[in-house]
């Protein structure tokens, strides 16, 4: 019996020690890297719908801080999905008596084809083909950029008002189409509101030619 205990403690380690190997460091920085170049886009494109040509030459401080929180509280839910899908691969082999051999194995041929996540039955469930599960994550991530970014510029602008825009929105966001909120009260801290949404913002003042920032204002 305390052969078998020992083993026992023996795979448990094994599969704390898989589960400490699991890292997703660098993920944070590239995604920072690419939705701080697409928030500057957006920023310079929202102060081009204004046609606002002087000032407002770099992103508030708060728009990069914001970026980079989401993209470290991004990094940190997949890391720990991963490993919460890893530790029950790694358990049940365990329970179904897989050697130790067979780890290596197991975790490459689980791990190997995309994101995971835990079910309420205890299985793991894959929640995506790798190449899918990144180009939702880039599209999504770089949605949330633009917006941040064209909503930062406008309320620096003094733009009180904006109006929700997409040209075939989908059931989730139709409720939401061509609706006018106060800029500080966009529903749900919207848009994007969900993966791969395309609805943006517009400015929706009825005089778009009183901004802030003295010589910041449209031509004649």
């Amino acid at each position: 019996m305390l052969g078998l205990t020992k083993k026992a403690d023996s795979l448990e380690q094994q599969v704390d020690d898989a589960i400490a190997t699991l890292s997703f460091d660098g993920l944070s920085e590239a995604i920072y890297d690419a939705s701080s170049l697409a928030a500057e886009t957006s920023w310079g494109n929202a102060k081009a719908l204004l046609t606002i040509e002087q000032g407002f030459k770099v992103m508030p401080k708060h728009t990069l801080e914001a970026l980079q929180k989401r993209a470290d509280d991004f990094q940190f839910l997949a890391e720990q999905r991963e490993r919460d899908a890893l530790k029950a691969t790694l358990t049940q082999a365990m329970a179904d008596g897989a050697s130790t051999d067979e780890y290596a194995q197991i975790v490459k041929d689980t791990f190997a084809e995309g994101f995971h996540r835990v079910m309420d039955d205890g299985s793991v469930a894959l929640i995506a083909p790798t190449d899918s599960w990144a180009q939702t994550v880039a599209r999504t991530e770089m949605a949330y950029a633009s917006a941040q970014g064209q909503h930062d510029l406008y309320t620096e602008a003094g733009v009180q008002m904006v109006r929700i825009q997409e040209a075939d929105p989908c059931d989730e966001c139709e409720q939401w189409d061509d609706q006018v909120f106060p800029i500080d009260d966009v529903p749900e801290d919207g848009p994007p509101w969900h993966p791969n949404c395309r609805c943006v913002e517009i400015p929706s003042d009825e005089d778009l030619g009183d901004f802030r920032g003295g010589s910041d204002t449209p031509e004649e």
